[in-house]
């Protein structure tokens, strides 16, 4: 699924594809842009987010754990044919600003980080005064709660497009409880892993809703559903953009934008 294969090949910003499929500025390797491996995963969390996370063995032990409980549930063993991807979510601190604050103090600095490495800047329109994010979804809450103990890895599967919230959250409540709709925080550390493969082609390229979080308009008070929308220029301009925004149809659906499933792991 790599967006960019010519090695050698510039995207601005001083840094390019070397021989070995790594992003490069001088002798410094970034970021590889090959369809990630277990390993290369973990590098560039361990890199991202400064924690321990797993050994290379835990991990694949575990997405196989994963895996194999899927697989045999003939309810939801679809959710592997369509798109998904590894994805471990890093160790969260409470913050005094709840979970807005804690978006806006550990999760977004990381992902502008790595957004800038590939000529692309990260707005967020929500970092407003009285905007408040709050999660609507029980499951969502319960792995922003076990995530104050420990990183936790799992899988995410796009497999909701053009539904309401409503229908969202019906079909959530129905699935094994392991499973819950992806919020802002899950959606933000997949952008910022795959961030290779989402971040360099020209054009509007996805919105990704965040249906397990509500934003209020502290202005007439109607209720929100945040997402990240990405636009990139034409490659002759080669600069993106991508933002945390809202929209007011909170229950009617979008065609253009993907709704995701986090499935968590026992780690």
């Amino acid at each position: 699924m790599s967006m960019l294969n010519n090695p050698g090949q510039s995207f601005g910003g001083g840094f390019r594809v070397d021989s070995g499929g790594h992003f490069v500025k001088g002798d410094e390797k970034l970021f590889p842009h090959t369809e990630p491996t277990l390993d290369l995963l973990l590098e560039r969390w361990q890199e991202m987010f400064k924690q321990p996370g797993l050994t290379s063995s835990e991990f694949e032990s575990c997405l196989s754990a994963i895996i194999e409980k899927i697989s045999s549930n003939l309810r939801v063993a679809n959710l592997l044919i369509g798109a998904n991807f590894p994805v471990l979510l890093p160790q969260i601190s409470p913050s005094a600003g709840g979970y807005g604050g804690m978006i806006t103090e550990s999760i977004l600095p990381v992902l502008s980080q790595v957004a800038s490495v590939f000529d692309t800047v990260l707005s967020n329109s929500l970092d407003g005064s009285g905007v408040e994010m709050t999660i609507v979804e029980p499951r969502h809450a319960k792995l922003v709660e076990s995530l104050t103990q420990g990183p936790i890895l799992g899988i995410i599967c796009f497999s909701f497009r053009g539904l309401t919230l409503s229908d969202q959250l019906s079909i959530c409540a129905e699935l094994p409880e392991e499973m819950s709709l992806c919020g802002v925080l899950d959606m933000a550390v997949f952008e910022a892993i795959y961030a290779d493969m989402l971040l360099l082609s020209g054009g509007h390229q996805h919105g990704l809703d965040c249906s397990a979080v509500s934003v209020n308009n502290p202005e007439d008070g109607r209720t929100l559903l945040p997402y990240f929308d990405f636009y990139r220029t034409p490659l002759s301009c080669n600069w993106g953009w991508l933002d945390l925004n809202c929209r007011g149809d909170y229950c009617e659906s979008r065609q253009d934008c993907f709704s995701g499933l986090f499935i968590r792991g026992d780690k």
